[in-house]
């Protein structure tokens, strides 16, 4: 069981960590990659979306963490 929660706590994070830098992934101050920027532009409709699958994989990050925590007590 604490082996399923590990595994799902670690694919989590790396969702959290990617779900984070497609949201604010700081090109924008860069001239040579402008032309990348224009395809990952978002409406806001989808950034609400996306906003909100953030929120919910940190708060599932926060639960698996205490989960852990209780198990390995």
């Amino acid at each position: 069981m604490i082996q399923l929660i590990r595994f799902l706590w670690y694919l989590n994070m790396l969702l959290v960590i990617f779900f984070i830098l497609k949201q604010e992934p700081k090109l924008k101050g860069m001239n040579n990659l402008s032309q990348r920027e224009q395809g990952f532009s978002l409406s806001s409709t989808k950034e609400r979306i996306l906003r909100q699958q953030t929120w919910g994989l940190l708060i599932s990050f926060v639960t698996l963490t205490v989960l852990i925590v209780k198990f390995n007590a």
